[in-house]
């Protein structure tokens, strides 16, 4: 999902960075990466 904020709008920054945050923390680790670490 896209979101647009302008520059004058800072609540609504900092808003959308939380919940993206919060959305990607939500997800857990990349289980890519764990076997990335295995393999090289």
């Amino acid at each position: 999902m896209i979101e647009w904020c302008s520059s004058a709008e800072a609540p609504r920054f900092a808003e959308l960075v939380t919940s993206f945050t919060d959305k990607i923390r939500k997800l857990g680790p990349n289980p890519l990466k764990a076997k990335q670490a295995v393999t090289a």
